[in-house]
């Protein structure tokens, strides 16, 4: 009977160090996939960091919760009349007096809740120097860092609708 308490003592013993080593084992490879996650969202978010910044189509990235502004890129200051981001970021499109049309802006915005995106939306607006703009709307929420933001591509048509109007007229 001492010999088989000594064998169990040590079967448990060895039973213990085997499930210290498996839960080690465990540990760090949940670690390395935890640090793999991260690493590739780190990557992702880059990537549609330098997407964002790279496009040649006016793109903003406001808070879904109150439309601020959070980034915009060269293209939407190009289009907007401003030089530097820091004259828009944390200010609302309707605080810098850019939308002219607050009517389509609340069907826009209802588009967005109840359908969740919004595409080929049209909407009047104005740059900062009051020059008119046609803008075709894309909206779409996206999720950064745990947070939901509203990812907005806007294409000038103005040059369209006053060819559009010409052509009318002309008939």
């Amino acid at each position: 009977l001492l010999l088989d308490l000594q064998n169990t003592e040590v079967l448990i013993l060895a039973l213990l160090v085997v499930g210290v080593l498996i839960a080690m084992a465990v540990s760090r490879m949940v670690s390395r996939a935890v640090l793999g996650h991260a690493q590739a969202l780190r990557e992702s978010e880059q990537k549609f960091s330098t997407v964002f910044h790279a496009a040649p189509i006016a793109q903003s990235l406001a808070a879904l919760s109150d439309g601020t502004l959070v980034d915009v890129n060269e293209a939407w200051l190009q289009l907007n009349g401003f030089a530097r981001k820091d004259e828009v970021v944390g200010k609302t499109p309707g605080e810098l007096g850019l939308i002219t049309d607050a009517e389509a802006r609340e069907r826009i915005l209802d588009e967005l809740r109840r359908s969740g995106s919004v595409h080929g939306a049209e909407i009047a607006a104005r740059s900062r120097d009051g020059v008119p703009l046609a803008l075709l709307m894309a909206m779409l929420p996206i999720e950064i860092g745990g947070r939901t933001f509203i990812l907005t591509t806007n294409v000038d048509i103005t040059g369209r609708k006053k060819t559009d109007e010409a052509l009318r007229e002309s008939r």
